[in-house]
């Protein structure tokens, strides 16, 4: 075990010192890198803060990066401006090394050395503080924590949705106080937004070919066991019913949508219900949907946002909470906790909707909340 530790020690050196051949070229002011999960998609915040600038007349002469390794996404970026790179390729660490800016929802790999003029802006991809990561991580489901340790160092700024937010990453990430943002997620953005909200609903109904009349739930689970290793997380609850407890809840269609965790490239086989995981924005999908099933996935954050009934169904908490471990209590979370099937049936009939949005709101009020539908704006304040 010792002997590994110092086998990836020494490969990191190796690896960065060799890095640093690039450094004869010079960090261009005008170019931005972005990145979301490695470029497994083009979404989340990198795309949120993208979106806007690309729109503005102050930033026409910049150069953008976007690490996109999906060929078919790149149609979706028709802006002449970009070059896509994928990832590991010799582009993308020539991007990385060169850019003045660089923003990604995960960070940089601490393989590439970065310089002291380059910004390195870390948006994250979660709000709250739910399941454990990095060094608050309790067991070894976590990353290396030497190279997590570098990759902390080399980080300029990172995105803070809320108080609570910034006191359990700042020890879990060990970044200073001082290089968190209050600013809240781009992404959120949209949540104070009604127009374009209304426009983002239209767009997956039509994605998806709904009428808009159906009660759609999104079941989206985080996942299970060591990060990055892909694995299947099976629907352990039953299809048919939950749509038989929503259409009597709510005199409607019930259609259940099946987005899994982005570690997870496996779909869920069913014929039961809609597979929502190739696409590409899950903010979206929020925005669209009438109800949220997960379990410790940070998206109740970004739900809550919306007061829309969230349910967490978590029939594996105990086995969850000793291999990996929670910031805060699951009793608290913005969301209906539900440790059994029948419990989550039962908390769909009893739903009530001025008593959540009462507990929403006090658990927003209590984690000290900073999303305001300003974070895109303070984002580009950083970008001169």
């Amino acid at each position: 075990m010792i002997n590994g530790f110092f086998v990836r020690k020494f490969r990191v050196k190796i690896v960065r010192l060799i890095m640093k051949a690039f450094w004869i070229f010079p960090v261009n002011n005008k170019k931005i890198f972005f990145s979301a999960y490695e470029g497994k998609h083009y979404t989340c915040n990198p795309r949120s803060v993208y979106e806007q600038i690309s729109m503005l007349n102050d930033y026409e002469e910049y150069c953008f990066i976007w690490e996109l390794n999906n060929i078919e996404e790149h149609k979706i970026i028709t802006d002449p401006r970009v070059i896509f790179v994928t990832h590991n390729s010799l582009k993308y660490i020539f991007s990385i090394l060169t850019s003045k800016y660089l923003i990604t929802n995960s960070g940089i790999t601490c393989y590439l050395p970065l310089r002291r003029q380059q910004i390195n802006i870390n948006t994250w991809h979660g709000g709250g503080a739910y399941k454990r990561v990095g060094y608050g991580v309790k067991s070894n489901v976590s990353e290396d924590l030497y190279e997590l340790s570098i990759v902390s160092k080399q980080t300029t700024y990172f995105l803070s949705s809320s108080k609570i937010f910034t006191e359990v990453m700042k020890d879990s990430c060990k970044i200073p106080e001082k290089n968190f943002l209050s600013i809240g997620m781009p992404r959120n953005d949209v949540f104070f937004d009604s127009k374009r909200m209304d426009s983002l609903k239209r767009k997956v109904l039509s994605y998806f070919g709904f009428t808009g009349q159906e009660y759609l739930v999104l079941y989206a689970p985080t996942y299970r066991g060591i990060v990055g290793k892909d694995e299947t997380v099976d629907i352990c609850f039953d299809i048919s019913k939950l749509k038989k407890v929503i259409e009597e809840k709510f005199c409607r269609k019930a259609i259940i949508m099946v987005r899994m965790h982005y570690f997870n490239s496996k779909n869920i086989n069913s014929k039961e219900v809609i597979s929502a995981s190739k696409y590409p924005d899950m903010q979206e999908l929020l925005v669209a949907v009438n109800m949220l099933i997960t379990d410790y996935s940070s998206s109740m954050w970004d739900f809550a946002l919306t007061n829309k009934p969230c349910i967490l169904y978590t029939p594996d908490l105990d086995m969850y909470d000793l291999e990996r471990g929670f910031y805060t209590r699951p009793e608290f979370w913005p969301g209906i906790l539900c440790k059994s099937e029948d419990k989550m049936y039962q908390a769909i009939y009893e739903y009530r909707e001025k008593e959540y949005n009462a507990h929403i709101s006090k658990y927003l009020e209590k984690a000290g909340n900073y999303e305001s539908g300003t974070a895109i704006s303070q984002v580009l304040k950083l970008i001169k």
